[in-house]
C-alpha cells in the first residue's frame, strides 16, 4: 500500500515539473491586467497598438440607391430644370393674375397657374419614381425676377410680365422638344412630349398678347387730327354756298368779284355793261 502510494506521489510530482516550463511561457506571455485572451480568428495576435478601424456611417434616413449622383444624366438634369422652372411658372403666374391691369393678361396667367400646377404634379411623381431629388423652391436668380415683377408700375407690369412669359416659353418649348427626342428613360420621354403641346400654346398666346400690347403703345404715342381743306372752314362743317357770307368766314363768295377770272353780271348795278 505504502509502495503504490509512493508511485503516485512521484507521478504527480514529474507532471507537475513537465508542466511548470510552459505555464511559467504562458504567464509572460499575458497582457498587463492578468486576463488571457483570445487570439483573433486566423491565428494572428492583434496590434495592441493599432486602434481598430471605425466602423461605416449609417445611410441617411430616406435614401436609396437609385439617389442622384454627383453628375446627373440628362433625364435627372432635365427632371429638375422642368420642375424649376414650372415652379417659377406658378408663382409668377399668381402675382400676374392678382396685380395685372388687363383681363386678357389675368387670364393667360391663370391658364399658366393651373397647367403648370398639373405638370409639377407630373413631375414629382416622376422624380419620386425614379429617386430624383426635384427642387421644392425656387432659387435667387428665379426670387430675382419675381421680386423685379412685383415692384414693376401698374402701366409697365403688364408688357413686363408678357415679355418675360415668351421669353421663358421660348426657352421652354426648345427644351421639352429636345427632351422628347433625345431623352432614354421612356417616362421622362412620355412627360415631354405630352406636355410639350401646351407650352407651344401658351408660348402662342403670349406673343399674341405683346404684339398687341406693342401695337397699343405705338399708337397711343401719337394723335391724329383731321386736316382743312381750306382756310377759314371748320373741319367736318359744310362750306357755306350761294352769295350769302359766312359769319365765320369774312372772306365773301367769289361771285360778282372784280378780281373773278368769270365775273357773272350784275342786273342791280346799271353801270356794269352787259
Amino acid at each position: 500500500m505504502r509502495k503504490q502510494f509512493r508511485c503516485v506521489l512521484a507521478a504527480t510530482a514529474a507532471l507537475m515539473l513537465a508542466g511548470a516550463p510552459a505555464f511559467a511561457q504562458q504567464e509572460r506571455d499575458l497582457p498587463q491586467g492578468g486576463s488571457l485572451s483570445r487570439p483573433p480568428a486566423g491565428g494572428d495576435q492583434a496590434d495592441p497598438g493599432r486602434r481598430p478601424a471605425p466602423a461605416p456611417a449609417p445611410a441617411p434616413s430616406g435614401q436609396t440607391d437609385r439617389a442622384p449622383s454627383a453628375k446627373a444624366s440628362p433625364d435627372e438634369k432635365f427632371v429638375k430644370e422642368a420642375a424649376l422652372g414650372s415652379l417659377a411658372e406658378v408663382e409668377i403666374g399668381r402675382l400676374a393674375a392678382q396685380k395685372a391691369t388687363s383681363a386678357e393678361v389675368k387670364q393667360f396667367a391663370q391658364r399658366v397657374v393651373d397647367d403648370h400646377e398639373k405638370a409639377n404634379a407630373q413631375l414629382s411623381s416622376i422624380a419620386a419614381k425614379k429617386g430624383i431629388a426635384a427642387p421644392t423652391e425656387l432659387t435667387d436668380k428665379e426670387k430675382k425676377a419675381l421680386d423685379k415683377l412685383s415692384k414693376a408700375s401698374a402701366e409697365d407690369f403688364d408688357r413686363t410680365y408678357m415679355r418675360m412669359m415668351v421669353d421663358d416659353h421660348k426657352k421652354g418649348v426648345s427644351d421639352f422638344k429636345k427632351a422628347a427626342n433625345a431623352t432614354t428613360d421612356s417616362d421622362v420621354k412620355a412627360f415631354a412630349s405630352a406636355t410639350l403641346p401646351t407650352l407651344e400654346d401658351h408660348l402662342r398666346i403670349a406673343q399674341q398678347i405683346a404684339d398687341s400690347q406693342r401695337e397699343v403703345r405705338a399708337t397711343s404715342g401719337t394723335q391724329s387730327t383731321r386736316p382743312t381743306d381750306r382756310v377759314g372752314v371748320d373741319a367736318g362743317r359744310p362750306e357755306p354756298t350761294g352769295g350769302r357770307p359766312d359769319p365765320s368766314n369774312p372772306r365773301p363768295p367769289d361771285s360778282g368779284r372784280p378780281d373773278s377770272p368769270n365775273p357773272l353780271p350784275n342786273p342791280g348795278n346799271p353801270g356794269q355793261e352787259r
